[in-house]
């Protein structure tokens, strides 16, 4: 073959494959819809400016998802930063930082925390900040901030665990705008010393909805009829937690002091003993009654308290029990709020007597 004539033929194949390349790069993604036969013919009849103009718009449609995918991944924490020591970054997916600061430090469970939020580069509607455990089942615990200024928000959380082995925990930023939110996850570990070793996670914790459960009582089957006609104080715990975790019946013993005679005969506390062995209702509800008549214990069988507290978005976490035999169970000392026909209507996380006495009277003021 001669030169001359082995260059055309280099050309020409050349150009058949651009030609090729170019069709079957416009016509793969239709094949679903029609096939290749049809729109081979078709495709022929475009000039190479509207195939190149209908690449092209598909690029950008596929970038457009790409962009989108991207912005719903989680922002990245910088590296080393111990949110018991200082204020925490973490970079937005799409471009800015969120900056997310937790006092007094070190933090420590039970306490009220105060929590700031600084936004750089990025705008949200509306601010939360998500609680939950990563090396165990946690119970739902989310703080709404307030704006206070321009990118900066500020708001209260309290972490009322009683925890029996250090665990992770994950700080989740959620910033919204419109229907749109971004998760910024912190990590960090319950010892202000240790290192957080698990990785980021993007499933929360579902929240509390309540419902009618499986329990009994000490007169038989417990749930919505027993709660009907009070405002409910719905709480998970057991008498023999140590000195260290969260004193629930202390906490209510409290707030139901600072409600007048006839406010407490319209409140009703219901303790889900979690003790099934230690706390059976008909020894601990005639004990607590001693205290304040509205007192009420259930308990159930372990896929009855399991129920029970997924309709709270509550977590119940055995360990292995003490050298001393006592149970040892991880839980949070959350109070769960109902109406008088027994539907939930918030929970409250701080242990400050006061403040769950202040929500309970709103509560008894709604119709």
């Amino acid at each position: 073959m001669s030169g001359g004539r082995g260059l055309r033929v280099a050309a020409i194949g050349e150009e058949y494959v651009k030609r090729v390349a170019l069709r079957y790069t416009f016509i793969i993604p239709f094949v679903p819809l029609v096939g290749f036969p049809l729109l081979e013919h078709a495709m022929n009849k475009l000039p190479l400016s509207v195939r190149l103009a209908g690449i092209i718009a598909l690029l950008v449609v596929a970038a457009s998802a790409a962009y989108l995918w991207w912005r719903q991944l989680p922002g990245r924490m910088e590296d080393g930063c111990n949110l018991h020591e200082r204020r925490c970054s973490a970079a937005v997916p799409g471009g800015g930082r969120v900056m997310l600061g937790i006092e007094p430090r070190p933090l420590g469970y039970g306490r009220p925390w105060k929590l700031s939020v600084t936004l750089e580069e990025v705008a949200a509607e509306k601010v939360e900040v998500d609680f939950a455990g990563l090396d165990a089942p946690t119970s739902y615990n989310r703080a709404v901030l307030a704006p206070v200024e321009a990118g900066r928000f500020q708001g209260e959380a309290t972490l009322p665990m009683c925890v029996f082995e250090p665990i992770d925990w994950q700080a989740t930023v959620l910033l919204g705008t419109g229907g749109q939110r971004q998760s910024v996850p912190f990590v960090f570990n319950a010892d202000p010393a240790a290192r957080p070793k698990s990785a980021p996670r993007l499933e929360l914790a579902m929240p509390a909805g309540g419902g009618s459960s499986m329990l009994r009582g000490t007169e038989g089957p417990f749930g919505a009829e027993q709660l009907r006609g009070y405002t409910t104080v719905l709480f998970f715990g057991y008498t023999a937690t140590p000195p260290g975790c969260p004193q629930p019946l202390a906490v209510i013993d409290g707030a139901l002091a600072k409600l007048s005679a006839d406010e407490r005969t319209k409140v009703r506390a219901v303790m889900v003993a979690i003790d099934t062995a230690g706390d059976a209702p008909e020894r601990l509800q005639p004990q607590l009654q001693a205290r304040y008549q509205n007192y009420r214990v259930a308990t159930g069988a372990g896929a009855d308290l399991a129920g029970t507290a997924r309709l709270y978005g509550a977590a119940l976490v055995p360990r292995t029990p003490g050298a001393d035999g006592k149970p040892r169970i991880d839980h949070a000392a959350i109070y769960y709020l109902l109406d008088r026909d027994g539907r939930f209507v918030e929970q409250v996380t701080s242990q400050d007597p006061a403040q769950l006495a202040a929500r309970l009277r709103e509560a008894l003021a709604r119709p």
